[in-house]
């Protein structure tokens, strides 16, 4: 087969990441900051033959983490805040276990996305 032209796997056309962090002093002893970040995958195909894709996605995750002098770190967090379902990535897949005709066995490796996760979490250090 011929594949010139077109575009390589697992390589999007369009990709983006924007994120951001908003810290601020609660006393003395606390400090607050606010992590957001917002990651954009434009639609991938599987081979070089364009012939089978994974949509574009949106993930959201966020963080709210509460420091203590650098010592004690709380955290509330929301990996893929909006709970996006789909497929992360793929990848073409040869079944070579039936020689010669492997033609008719070819399919594709996928991921699926995370699901939405939600959570706190707690760092000591000493």
């Amino acid at each position: 087969f011929k594949a010139d032209g077109n575009r390589l796997p697992r390589s999007p056309e369009w990709m983006a990441t924007v994120g951001t962090t908003i810290s601020h002093s609660l006393s003395a002893q606390w400090d607050v900051s606010l992590l957001a970040d917002m990651i954009y995958q434009g639609k991938t195909f599987t081979d070089e033959t364009n012939l089978a894709s994974i949509e574009d996605f949106v993930l959201v995750n966020a963080r709210l983490s509460f420091v203590r002098q650098k010592a004690l770190t709380l955290e509330l967090f929301c990996d893929n805040c909006f709970d996006q379902g789909g497929w992360r990535t793929g990848r073409r897949l040869l079944d070579f276990s039936i020689i010669p005709n492997f033609f008719n066995r070819q399919g594709a490796v996928v991921q699926p996305q995370d699901r939405r996760e939600v959570g706190v979490a707690a760092r000591f250090n000493f």
